[in-house]
């Protein structure tokens, strides 16, 4: 993507922030209560005491970038709402 779009978007952070939120966007998929639900075990629709995945891999980011985003904490928003928003509109 930056080869196609870097003489557009020029901001190096945007590509840092771009690269790390790629990376980690799925790290909450090693957790137990998500992989119980991949196994079967568990129906993701009833299953109550799981946390959505990309809430645990925007942690794990967090955890890894605390410093930057203390400094631009709304660009971790894309991690933590990438399947669905934080809350509903209406």
């Amino acid at each position: 993507l930056r080869n196609r779009f870097g003489d557009k978007i020029g901001d190096e952070n945007f590509w840092i922030d771009s690269f790390y939120a790629v990376l980690f966007h799925d790290f909450g998929k090693i957790s137990e209560n998500f992989q119980v639900v991949l196994r079967g075990e568990k129906n993701p629709l009833y299953y109550d005491d799981r946390v959505r995945h990309e809430f645990l891999s925007g942690m794990f980011l967090l955890f890894i970038r605390l410093e930057y985003y203390k400094k631009h904490p709304f660009s971790i928003v894309a991690v933590f709402s990438h399947h669905k928003a934080f809350c509903d509109s209406g």
